[in-house]
C-alpha cells in the first residue's frame, strides 16, 4: 500500500519533489520549495522540513486529472496539502 511515508523525495527545483506512478497508470507529483504552493515556501534538503506540499495529478496519456479526481478542485494543481491529506488523494488515486 503506497502512502505519503512511502513516496521517494528527491532534491529538484529548489526544495524536493516525488513522482510516484501508480498500476493504473496515474502519476501523483508531490513538491516543495521556493516558489511552490507549501510551507515553508523555502527551499529545504528533505521532505521532513516540509509542513504542506504542492500536489498534481496526471493520466498515462499525460493530461491532467486533479480535478476529476480530487472532489471540489478546480486547478490543475492543488496547494498546501498536509500528509494526511495526500494519503486522502493517494487512496481517491487507487480507486480509479
Amino acid at each position: 500500500m503506497t502512502n505519503f511515508k512511502d513516496l521517494k523525495f528527491t532534491k529538484r527545483f529548489d526544495g524536493v519533489g516525488s513522482l510516484h506512478k501508480f498500476d493504473n497508470g496515474i502519476t501523483l507529483s508531490v513538491v516543495a520549495g521556493v516558489g511552490r504552493y507549501c510551507t515553508p515556501r523555502e527551499e529545504h534538503p528533505s521532505a521532513d522540513s516540509y509542513a504542506s506540499f504542492e500536489v498534481g495529478i496526471w493520466g498515462k496519456d499525460g493530461r491532467w486529472l486533479t480535478r476529476d479526481i480530487v472532489p471540489n478542485q478546480n486547478n490543475d494543481v492543488i496547494g498546501w496539502q498536509t500528509r494526511d491529506e495526500i494519503d486522502e488523494i493517494i487512496s481517491l488515486i487507487k480507486l480509479k
